[in-house]
């Protein structure tokens, strides 16, 4: 009962090891984006619903907001100088800690300092996109575009499931504000050139999707300091142990109470061995890795979802509510991955469209006119059996993606769809909503 676990493997060494390249240290963004946090300096009106999605990335200012929206920026501006700095680096990663004054140095407990100060940054360069293009200067729209999304593309490529998503969010900003600038501006051929090469050099390489390494390591972090070695009994989960992983993983500051430690003592009785213990965490990450490998539409198609083998196995099982409580929601990560995918296709197709309307006096009938001259290849939508649909009307067009629906309403637009809640509607690129003006 008061056992002490083995602790046999330094978990956040293979952390900090499994994410650095091989690769010299001058190549790495970490340091920048680290010293930009340091030159950042805050607002929180201008912070206040930064990545809320109800929100459009674009703002009517009134005289007075743009002046303080310029006096915000110019502060920042040695903040975004550093950043494009790190933006420059070919490679991305963080020395993670547990911090020096951590009684239970697991990876629950992984420090990620350096998240929503980035965050604030990548806002305050979109906001001056907006800017720029108000004063006609695209030259600088494509820079920071490009910046933005390499800001979102390094966080993508970090360790934790928490940066990769918040990586998803600042590149699918930085396309919502390109979208909304060039529906109310219209920049000339060579800009839009220019734009097209940002958006390329970017993502030099496939759209990454979420990943599970780091959870996965943390899962053997956990089951070390949990459980009493293998052996004729195979493990079993020692109740003051339970006490700390519960308090790490609900964030709570005071000491549990006395039912609380009663309720742990009586868990780990009967809580799976340590042996199934470790067999249902790989389990999971398999079929995470599986889950992962295929689009939303796909997997709906197949009828295959992880939370369908989740639920039961471990949501709603006792003997196996360790796992049920560290697993995260793949089914939910995997799909912001690929609407994050859609979205920087769609700003792609959006540029490629204005291209061949500024080269041919019109737009394409289909997608098909774009290959190879101004699209590589025509963009898939990963909620729909085929690519992301576009329609040529009048002298304009509109272009979608069917949502997690998986139905195509015409072009119907619905915000929402991009939410397990939507019913109906899909979620259009062009033309987007118009951005609301101010009270």
């Amino acid at each position: 009962m008061n056992g002490q676990p083995t602790i046999r493997v330094d978990y956040l060494a293979k952390l900090n090891e499994m994410v650095r390249p091989v690769a010299d240290e001058s190549l790495n963004a970490g340091p920048h984006y680290l010293k930009a946090i340091e030159l950042y300096v805050p607002d929180k009106d201008f912070e206040a619903g930064t990545f809320d999605d109800k929100k459009g990335p674009g703002l009517m200012l009134t005289p007075e907001r743009r002046l303080a929206l310029n006096e915000w920026l110019n502060k920042n501006g040695p903040a975004i100088a550093e950043l494009r700095l790190g933006t420059a680096k070919p490679y991305c990663w963080f020395e993670y800690s547990t911090g020096a004054d951590t009684e239970w140095p697991t990876l629950l407990n992984v420090l990620l300092p350096h998240i929503h100060k980035l965050e604030y940054i990548s806002l305050a360069i979109c906001l001056r996109m907006q800017l720029a293009v108000e004063d006609g200067n695209w030259d600088a729209v494509a820079v920071d575009l490009k910046t933005a999304k390499t800001l979102g593309r390094h966080f993508m490529g970090c360790a934790t499931l928490v940066e990769q998503l918040r990586g998803l969010r600042i590149d699918r900003k930085a396309n919502e504000q390109l979208i909304h600038v060039l529906r109310r501006h219209y920049p000339s051929e060579e800009t839009l050139k220019r734009l097209a090469t940002s958006l390329a050099e970017s993502f030099p390489s496939e759209y990454p999707i979420v990943n599970m390494d780091f959870e996965a390591l943390m899962h053997l972090d956990v089951i070390q300091r949990l459980f009493t070695d293998n052996g004729s009994g195979d493990g079993h989960m020692i109740p003051g142990q339970l006490g700390n992983v519960m308090h790490v993983a609900s964030g709570e500051k005071e000491e549990h109470s006395q039912t609380e430690r009663l309720k742990f003592v009586a868990g780990s009785m009967i809580h799976s061995s340590r042996r199934r213990t470790l067999e249902l965490f790989e389990q999971w990450k398999q079929r995470a890795d599986q889950h992962r490998s295929s689009t939303p539409y796909q997997n709906y198609i197949t009828g295959y979802s992880l939370e369908d083998w989740a639920l039961p196995t471990l949501r709603l099982n006792l003997r196996n509510f360790l796992p049920g409580m560290l697993t995260p929601s793949v089914d939910k990560a995997v799909w912001i991955s690929y609407i994050g995918r859609a979205h920087h296709d769609a700003a792609q197709t959006v540029v490629a469209l204005l291209r061949y309307k500024a080269e041919h006096g019109q737009f394409p009938q289909t997608l098909d006119e774009l290959v190879p001259q101004y699209l590589k290849v025509i963009p898939d939508d990963p909620f729909g059996p085929g690519p992301l649909t576009y329609k040529r009307q009048g002298d304009d067009f509109i272009l979608y993606s069917w949502g997690l629906n998986f139905e195509d309403h015409g072009g119907q637009h619905n915000k929402e769809t991009f939410r397990q809640k939507a019913e109906s509607g899909d979620y259009v690129f062009w033309p987007p909503e118009p951005v609301k003006r101010p009270d």
